[in-house]
């Protein structure tokens, strides 16, 4: 459906006028101030109700006026007032009868009165891919999109965005984890192999591990006890000996004390050979195994630290094999996404989380392929109503204003473009060309 007449009265710089306008390409040029904005402006507050300035009556006139008429007999009469941006009461009709709730009527209509193509070149990369997003109707709950993070939200995810934008940021999220990982992995690894370099070539693990260290202590103790009662025993000899040495000094008198002592000796001695004959072990023997075995245990303990980090660092390796399939089903996932959805643009696909169009981003697209996008953009977002109104086609250059232009008619769209030229308001429709210097309502 297109507009087939329009006449404007006393609307922001319009004093008057009644244009027949051409199904395609309507090209408005003029000086600055000659109205080709407000006409613009008129269609589009006609149809919607809302202008884009905040003073729609002409400057001195009281109230305006936009009379409209779509194909199909549909037409409308929109009041201005001076209200603000919103115009005023509609009444439209269809035929002979009156459509009630005329504005909702006209809003299920549609039509891209708010998309201005050549507006899409001078966006940001964000800015463009979001437009893109905005036209892409794309059923993923949010359950999936944390299936594909292992069900719990990554740090550095906004899950309420648009899924293909939460895809690109979860595949970062994931690579950045992977990374951090891989690094884990490696540091373990390297503790392991300095961990088992300190272990000797000849180290005999089995003994250490099967070493009884409380059985070899308390035959040490056991030993130590013994070899004390003979130093002991020993002792007591050399102060029998003292006495002995004394007692012969009064050999008469203490004769019977020198045998007493005598036999004492004989008894003690008898002692010493006996506790000596006992075959209790080599004391310094088992301290030399004690040693060992201390120093052993610390061979086994850098030993099993080695295992112990070489495992941690297999778990890391696995954690990291993981998080590469999750990257990579996650990098799948746009395009599963992109080939069920109904697509406004093109070749339009997903490289490593970015929106690309025929493989390559966005903002690497010449001037010509942008507005290629730009024109397909206006068109999915337009209703019944196939109107595009675009404002400022002079910011192209010649041959790119002639790729819009062109891009516009191929897609069957009804067009309002306009242009600065140094000449009164001249409207070139696709069957005439009108100037309006005073036209009368």
């Amino acid at each position: 459906m297109k507009i087939i007449r329009l006449q404007v009265k006393d609307f922001e710089g319009l004093e008057a006028l009644d244009v027949l306008p051409g199904g395609g390409v309507n090209v408005l040029r003029g000086r600055n101030g000659t109205g080709k904005t407000s006409v613009l402006d008129a269609i589009r507050v006609a149809l919607t109700n809302r202008g884009e300035r905040s003073l729609l009556v002409r400057k001195g006139a009281e109230d305006g006026l936009i009379l409209f008429e779509l194909e199909g007999g549909i037409r409308g009469e929109r009041e201005i007032n001076r209200s603000g941006r919103v115009a005023g009461p509609l009444t439209l009709t269809n035929g002979e009868n009156a459509v009630s709730r005329a504005q909702t009527f006209l809003n299920r209509l549609g039509g891209g009165f708010n998309y201005n193509p050549l507006d899409f070149i001078g966006m940001t990369d964000a800015e463009q891919t979001k437009v893109l997003l905005d036209l892409i109707a794309i059923d993923v709950s949010r359950d999936e999109l944390l299936a594909l993070s292992d069900g719990e939200e990554l740090d550095g995810v906004d899950y309420d965005q648009h899924p293909i934008i939460v895809l690109g940021e979860i595949e970062t999220a994931l690579m950045e984890l992977r990374r951090d990982t891989g690094r884990r992995a490696r540091d373990l690894e390297g503790m392991a192999e300095d961990l088992f370099s300190k272990v000797p070539p000849d180290f005999d693990r089995e003994h250490v591990e099967s070493f009884d260290l409380e059985a070899a202590s308390l035959e040490l103790s056991s030993i130590e006890a013994h070899e004390q009662r003979i130093k002991t025993a020993e002792a007591s000899i050399q102060d029998f000996e003292v006495g002995i040495q004394r007692v012969e000094g009064q050999i008469e008198a203490l004769l019977e004390q020198k045998r007493s002592l005598v036999e004492q000796k004989q008894q003690a001695e008898a002692r010493v050979g006996q506790l000596a004959a006992q075959d209790v072990g080599n004391a310094g023997e088992i301290r030399e195994r004690i040693r060992t075995y201390t120093q052993d245990r610390k061979h086994l303990h850098n030993l099993e630290m080695s295992e112990s980090t070489s495992r941690q660092a297999q778990d890391c390796r696995q954690e990291y094999k993981g998080l590469t399939q999750r990257i990579d089903d996650v990098r799948r996932k746009p395009a599963e996404i992109l080939s069920s959805s109904e697509l406004p643009v093109d070749g339009l696909g997903v490289d490593e989380g970015k929106l690309t169009i025929n493989g390559l981003p966005i903002s690497e697209l010449s001037t010509g392929e942008q507005l290629h996008v730009a024109t397909q953009i206006a068109v999915a977002t337009l209703g019944d109503l196939r109107v595009v109104l675009v404002d400022g086609v002079e910011r192209l250059d010649p041959g790119h204003k002639e790729v819009l232009l062109r891009e516009l008619s191929e897609a069957g769209v009804q067009a309002f473009v306009t242009e600065v030229s140094d000449e009164a308001l001249t409207i070139i429709t696709d069957f005439e060309t009108e100037t309006f210097d005073d036209v009368p309502f």
